[in-house]
């Protein structure tokens, strides 16, 4: 690919991160797939499709999870990405069989379709579940707002919801970058709305403070179908300092408010 983190990033949001991995010993080979790695007496060699040659010390593959599911072949039914087909209650075909963590995939808001997301939350949200199931104790149905954080180069960035590439597949959207680039203090914020409604369907955020609770504070915003309009002119806490980010979002939603509304 010719980006970085393109599942989860729209491009412009990783400039700040682009710049930071640029002051390192790191080097971005981009647009390259590799087609073969062996042992050379020099160390390991990687060969791409155009036939370019790495040489290094040590090769760690990156490969995305799948569904562990081939146990119970022929037992449970299963999707075409090879999860295995639960019920509410994470029930499979077979009464007396139940599947969570990374064999089962959830309803993603926003969508009408399942996302599979092998993620430690996904792990103990499907587990509670089951839990509870055979405790007796109705719960909610579990849906997934796809949302995860991490900590590279310096720099913290989570991501919710889709893409706005992604999300303009289903509906017509809008958007906000909200950004605050003071030295030591960066921090970006992209809202992604469904243009007719307001409602939020996507954010993404980096910083280098850490954004993990702002993360979920968006995570559920979306679970709840909210607006730019009711982020924009719910109550906040404001403590020049100390409460930032809870600012940052407060200007995004309103900036991403009129924005829609055709004031800016």
């Amino acid at each position: 690919m010719d980006r970085l983190d393109y599942r989860q990033f729209d491009s412009a949001m990783l400039n700040p991160l682009e710049a930071a991995i640029a002051e390192t010993s790191v080097t971005l080979i981009r647009n390259e797939r590799v087609e073969e790695i062996k042992e050379c007496q020099s160390g390991i060699r990687a060969i791409t499709k155009s036939q370019r040659i790495i040489e290094a010390d040590v090769v760690l593959l990156a490969v995305n999870f799948r569904p562990n599911s081939h146990l119970l072949d022929g037992i449970c039914e299963k999707h075409s990405d090879l999860t295995i087909k639960v019920n509410q209650n994470m029930q499979t075909s077979q009464s007396t069989i139940y599947a969570i963590g990374d064999l089962v995939s959830c309803p993603m808001f926003s969508l009408d379709e399942n996302y599979y997301a092998p993620l430690i939350n996904h792990v103990i949200r499907t587990g509670q579940k089951v839990a509870y199931h055979f405790l007796g104790v109705k719960t909610p149905p579990l849906r997934t707002t796809k949302v995860m954080g991490s900590h590279h180069f310096g720099f913290y960035r989570s991501s919710i919801g889709l893409t706005e590439e992604e999300a303009s597949l289903y509906q017509d959207t809008i958007s906000y970058v909200y950004r605050n680039l003071e030295k030591g203090n960066i921090f970006c914020l992209k809202l992604i709305a469904s243009k007719k409604e307001g409602k939020l369907l996507r954010a993404q955020i980096l910083s280098k403070e850490t954004n993990l609770m702002l993360a979920n504070q968006l995570s559920q915003a979306i679970s709840y179908s909210l607006t730019d309009q009711d982020l924009a002119f719910q109550d906040f806490i404001y403590s020049k300092g100390n409460a930032d980010m809870a600012d940052y979002l407060h200007k995004a939603s309103l900036k991403l408010f009129e924005k829609r509304h055709g004031l800016c």
